[in-house]
């Protein structure tokens, strides 16, 4: 009776031969708490290195703003200043977070808007923003020099670029300070 089993056994297809043989064929639960284990520290790894990625992104497009503004709003002045006639305010020897100016006839007004930009209004016409979406203008101060004759008229200039971009470090900023002179004749 033995042999007659043995042989109707081995008949079988291997799929029925042994007991444990579909047990086998899956993943036990040991081997897939250590494959989603595995599968978690991959995924963290590869968010830190995005979200690291991301922030280096963010920190060289502030830092690289922050530098264009600041040179061009400095580069401005230096212009508009060398063409000016009259510095209208601030008054010889004071100081004033504003700075009226006039060049062929017309008064050139600089300020800090309420939204933190640094706002030129030429003549009548409407409010020109000079610095970017991505900064913002503060602690803004012009100061008149000179010696009283109007042959050395000199404005300092200095304020604060800062991104409006928030990292984890923090807040980028850069404080422009400069000396410029009316263009005599």
């Amino acid at each position: 009776m033995t042999q007659i089993r043995r042989r109707t056994y081995m008949m079988l297809p291997s799929i029925f031969r042994h007991k444990n043989t579909l047990m086998r064929s899956g993943f036990s639960l040991v081997e897939l708490m250590l494959y989603a284990a595995i599968l978690s520290v991959i995924l963290i790894v590869v968010t830190n290195i995005f979200l690291s990625i991301v922030d280096l992104q963010l920190e060289s497009q502030s830092t690289s703003g922050l530098a264009q503004d600041g040179r061009y709003v400095l580069s401005r002045f230096n212009y508009d200043l060398r063409r000016a006639s009259v510095i209208n305010s601030p008054t010889l020897g004071g100081s004033s977070s504003t700075l009226t100016v006039t060049i062929d006839g017309v008064p050139y007004l600089y300020l800090i808007n309420t939204d933190s930009n640094l706002g030129l209004t030429i003549g009548s016409s409407p409010e020109v923003i000079m610095n970017s979406y991505g900064t913002k203008v503060s602690d803004l101060m012009f100061t008149h020099l000179g010696n009283g004759t109007g042959e050395e008229d000199l404005v300092r200039i200095k304020y604060t670029v800062t991104s409006r971009t928030i990292r984890q470090e923090g807040v980028e900023s850069r404080t422009y300070e400069s000396t410029v002179g009316l263009r005599t004749n």
